[in-house]
């Protein structure tokens, strides 16, 4: 966290995860229930350039007392007393999406940045959508050439145009946020960016992926609510998790928690960043059954396209067809979530798997591959009044594993082990 921000403040964060706002859309509830939040209001709309007024009129429709743009283009608009007063006056902050550099470059150290602590501490609402949204996690993902896709960074997370912020708000400690994220396919992304924060850091860090339609709404003892259509997925590192990060190959990592959350669910936040969780904790990985090794490898020519043995899916060229990469996620976590399926493995176009001896499988190429190994079963962690609901829908104590040329999966054991056991 910023030093100069809030230890322990009180205010309400509402992270919006994108999507095209409507009237009488899926953002009425969402921009409602947010409205609500403020108790109907003053909102100050942040911006970096000039915008038309649709946002301020619609949360005004909404319901809102007052909404008007904040526009800071620059860190002389961000050091203006007027401007300042201005957001300090409002009873909520709404951030609009856009690009986060540009924020960070006109906000970060200024007055402006200090109202936003100012409201945190009288316990107003800070809410963003898209990159408005990933700004309040602590570490902020700046890139300097626009839109970067997920596959540019799986090939290369080390990349020069992009830089990982830390000093910036922070309202989120210990996490990295990303937005838009099942519907553009986004989970190897911020794989990528953490195992880049913790190569140039030494630092494990949580990720955060919000969907489209869907808001994470985190309270003053941060107690984080999902609401909306889609899912929150949360990437959370333990005393298990290790990385092996170095720019001159792929990164891998070993034992990530994934889980997926549903609207009516909710998350203790705090037990997260001490990795002292009480509601979902750390289980031995059971074993799978993943076929005989003539059953794979009678079906491993044809693994161009989404690929299943009885308790594996297997998405090969994963990003040959970018539109069709988020889909495929999506049908894989969607399997493991049901117990349709117990493990599921994500080969990119660039990236190697083979079979050997028995039943292991081994990794290589230009990317590494993703290994998801599923606890359902262990639905633990879920509080809601519609609880049986929400654990039908939600991932929980998923294991994510990195994997490239160091490492082998046996699948009789279900387990990863160093090569020179293999």
């Amino acid at each position: 966290m910023n030093a100069d921000s809030p230890g322990n403040s009180n205010g309400v964060l509402y992270l919006i995860g994108g999507g095209d706002e409507a009237y009488n859309s899926w953002s009425d509830v969402i921009f409602k229930k947010l409205v609500e939040r403020a108790n109907g209001g003053k909102f100050a709309v942040l911006y970096y350039d000039e915008a038309d007024d649709w946002m301020c009129n619609y949360l005004k429709y909404l319901g809102a007392k007052d909404a008007f743009h904040v526009i800071i283009p620059d860190r002389k608009a961000a050091n203006n007393l007027h401007v300042c007063r201005e957001m300090l006056n409002a009873d909520a902050l709404f951030i609009e999406g856009g690009h986060q550099q540009l924020y960070v470059e006109n906000i970060a150290g200024t007055c402006a940045e200090q109202m936003i602590f100012e409201m945190y501490r009288q316990e107003k609402v800070l809410a963003g959508t898209s990159a408005g949204a990933m700004l309040l996690g602590e570490i902020s993902f700046l890139s300097y050439a626009g839109r970067i896709h997920p596959e540019a960074l799986f090939h290369d997370p080390f990349m020069s145009n992009i830089s990982l912020h830390d000093s910036f708000l922070g309202l989120v400690p210990n996490t990295l946020i990303d937005t838009h994220f099942s519907e553009r396919g986004r989970l190897p992304r911020l794989l990528m960016l953490m195992a880049r924060y913790y190569a140039e850091t030494s630092r494990k860090i949580t990720g955060i992926g919000i969907d489209e339609g869907t808001v994470l709404e985190i309270d003053a003892q941060m107690q984080a609510y999902i609401i909306g259509n889609g899912k929150v997925t949360l990437l959370v590192p333990d005393e298990y998790t290790r990385f092996l990060c170095t720019e001159s190959k792929p990164p891998q990592m070993l034992n990530l928690r994934l889980h997926q959350l549903s609207a009516g669910a909710c998350w203790d936040l705090k037990s997260e960043y001490s990795y002292d969780d009480n509601r979902v904790e750390s289980i031995p990985i059971d074993g799978i059954q993943g076929g005989t090794v003539d059953e794979m490898r009678a079906r491993s020519g044809a693994m161009d396209e989404a690929h299943q043995w009885r308790d594996i899916m297997v998405v090969r060229d994963l990003y040959k067809n970018p539109c069709s990469a988020a889909m495929q996620m999506n049908d894989m976590l969607r399997a493991l979530a049901l117990g349709e399926k117990h493990a599921g493995i994500l080969v990119a176009s660039e990236g190697i798997m083979e079979i050997v001896g028995n039943n292991r499988l081994t990794f290589g190429g230009a990317v590494p591959s993703l290994v998801f190994v599923s606890q359902q079963g262990k639905r633990i962690g879920i509080e809601s009044a519609a609880a049986d609901a929400v654990g039908k829908q939600s991932l929980l104590n998923a294991r994510v594993h990195c994997l490239h040329d160091e490492f082998a999966y046996l699948l009789d054991h279900h387990e990863v082990i160093p090569i020179g056991q293999a």
